[in-house]
């Protein structure tokens, strides 16, 4: 569901870390459970025990000092911060005394300390299974065959055994449809969210992003922060791809030559789309009536304020950006062309737009040349190929600090890519002058 606000999977990560350095991990799972406490001192405690940690990205002896050396947090609620944590069960002191170490658990192990689960039969972890596999819930049938995913015999009984255990929920009023509130712990893969260094330490003399978030008292901000390291895909998307979270662009063709059409954009609003984790997150479950821009009533979750809030302190705080990229279709199959950045974005892409747009302003009669020049600072110009009927501008949420890893190597590989594109539109200017008749 679209909502919008007006105008490495790897085995090995010793050896990944080791190679590439300048990074660390958490586990996205785990790390949804250190924001559940509700505390951002203890929120940005664990990313700071976490980027301390040893090359199985859980072992740490970073403590207290640690914390009050990379944040304005005083040493009594640092004290208070790690208290928090530990009895939030998402670490466990392993070692006391004046060097402490502690290890950050998986979130299996934390949702079973938290709330240990009784052994289960069988047939009740055959049941369990095919209940989780419904987010939704199932309808629970009195009686099953062996051709059934259920285990032969009566369901409902093994539900009923469940329920008691609370690992299944009735839904709607009657216990024959139910859905999973949790499976019990069991060992499983991490989901690493890869951050750079640079959000716990600074870059020179810069106060760290992790204190800039924690200052702005804002955990919703803190941990959207962190889980668009999680969907950002440099690489392939140069950013966080569009159909999860844009800045949306008008669109308008202001000029045509040759097999070209000139396009004009300029920016519309934000919108992001629910369904996504890093959305999800915020929501509520409850909805509230608003009004629309164009006068109507609509409903909302109460948690879109929040996500937009947060959204807020990031691209305030210049920890997020968004970077408009030309695609051939704004849609979940459409393709990155290149970027259009004037002030953001990479010097080599800001490059790219200038000669875009020269390319374009040579395509326009002096008319339709001083309508996009009275509006340099807001319109964004540029030629493309008329067979691309459904281009559109979108601008893509890009993280400014970055970890060195394979996936921001590979890129920045493609930085040539935008040189090379901003030659042949200049190519196409020259062109174009060649056409003119001599004064």
């Amino acid at each position: 569901m679209l909502h919008s606000k007006a105008s490495p999977m790897v085995s090995d990560v010793s050896a990944l870390k080791s190679e590439h350095g300048n990074f660390f991990a958490v586990d996205r799972r785990a790390w949804s459970l250190v924001c559940d406490l509700k505390s951002i001192s203890a929120a940005a405690a664990y990313l700071i025990l976490a980027r301390g940690s040893q090359g199985d990205m859980r072992t740490t002896s970073w403590s207290v000092n640690a914390i009050e050396d990379r944040t304005n947090i005083p040493r009594l609620r640092a004290k208070d911060a790690i208290k928090a944590l530990l009895e939030g069960k998402v670490i466990e002191q392993r070692r006391g005394g004046t060097k402490p170490q502690y290890y950050l658990l998986p979130p299996a192990e934390i949702e079973n300390r938290r709330t240990p689960v009784e052994s289960l039969t069988a047939d009740e972890r055959l049941v369990l299974e095919v209940i989780a596999s419904h987010p939704d819930g199932i309808e629970v049938p009195t009686g099953s065959r062996k051709k059934d995913p259920w285990p032969f015999g009566s369901p409902r009984s093994i539900v009923e055994r469940l329920i008691r255990k609370g690992l299944v929920r009735s839904i709607g009023g009657s216990w024959s449809k139910v859905a999973a509130t949790r499976l019990p712990a069991t060992p499983d893969e991490a989901d690493w969210i890869w951050l750079p260094n640079s959000i716990v330490e600074g870059v020179g003399e810069e106060t760290s992003p992790i204190e800039r978030i924690r200052q702005s008292q804002s955990l919703a901000a803190l941990r959207l922060f962190v889980d668009l390291y999680h969907v950002q895909s440099l690489a392939t998307d140069g950013g966080v791809h569009w159909r999860q979270l844009q800045q949306s662009f008008h669109r308008k063709q202001i000029g045509q030559r040759a097999d070209f059409v000139v396009w004009a954009f300029w920016i519309d609003s934000l919108k992001a789309w629910g369904g996504q984790p890093f959305v999800n997150a915020h929501m509520t479950g409850q909805t509230e009536e608003v009004e629309r821009a164009d006068g109507t009533k609509g409903h909302r979750d109460t948690g879109w304020p929040i996500f937009w809030g947060a959204l807020e302190v990031l691209t305030s705080t210049g920890l997020v950006e968004f970077v408009p990229h030309l695609v051939d279709s704004d849609t979940q199959e459409g393709t990155v062309l290149h970027p259009l950045a004037y002030r953001e974005g990479e010097p080599l892409e800001q490059n790219l737009t200038v000669s875009a747009r020269d390319a374009a302003l040579s395509m326009l009669n002096p008319e339709q040349q001083d309508w996009v020049l009275a509006r340099a600072d807001t319109v964004r110009v540029v030629p493309v190929r008329k067979h691309i009927k459904d281009v559109q501008l979108v601008g893509l949420a890009r993280l400014r600090h970055r970890a060195k890893t394979t996936a921001t190597a590979d890129w920045f590989k493609r930085m040539p890519e935008w040189s090379a594109l901003a030659d042949r539109y200049l190519d196409l200017i020259a062109g174009i002058e060649g056409e003119r008749p001599a004064a």
